[in-house]
């Protein structure tokens, strides 16, 4: 392999791995610090660290270029919050929420190593991308159950 050939490829694996990587906050206790300063968080059934695309319809290259934020998305029984961690505060700030009931449409797609949800809610489209998995509450879900888990809230 040519030295050309393998800085490319490392080029895209680090790409890619972006792509997956965890969201900010604090790892290990993501929930615990988040039910401190996020109310809807005390509800959480599962929680996973996932990049929002507001008004965006993922699913080609093209629609990557949009802005996205990082952070985690909690899911409660009747909802999903997306929220930001703020470092300076050492807290979770809300960033958008939505009742299962609310949207219209969701479908699913895997994107690499990260899995893609994309609803209908008020008119607007929300995407997200996440990865790994959720272990609140003793329920540990991989991506492609938390995949099929969101899915299923809203068919």
């Amino acid at each position: 392999m040519k030295l050309k050939d393998t800085v490319l490829l490392m080029a895209v694996i680090l790409f890619l791995a972006g792509c997956a990587a965890v969201g900010p906050g604090p790892t290990g206790k993501n929930y615990n610090q988040a039910v401190k300063t996020l109310p809807m968080a005390v509800d959480a059934i599962h929680s996973m660290p996932a990049s929002w695309y507001p008004n965006t319809l993922l699913g080609d290259v093209d629609s990557f270029y949009h802005t996205s934020t990082s952070g985690r998305l909690f899911v409660t029984p009747e909802r999903l919050v997306f929220a930001v961690y703020d470092e300076p505060t050492n807290s979770f700030l809300q960033g958008y929420e939505v009742a299962f009931s609310n949207i219209t449409w969701m479908t699913g797609k895997i994107h690499g190593v990260g899995r893609i949800i994309r609803f209908q809610s008020n008119n607007s489209i929300q995407s997200f991308i996440f990865g790994g998995w959720s272990n609140e509450e003793g329920q540990e879900l991989n991506k492609d159950q938390m995949l099929d888990y969101l899915l299923g809230r809203v068919q």
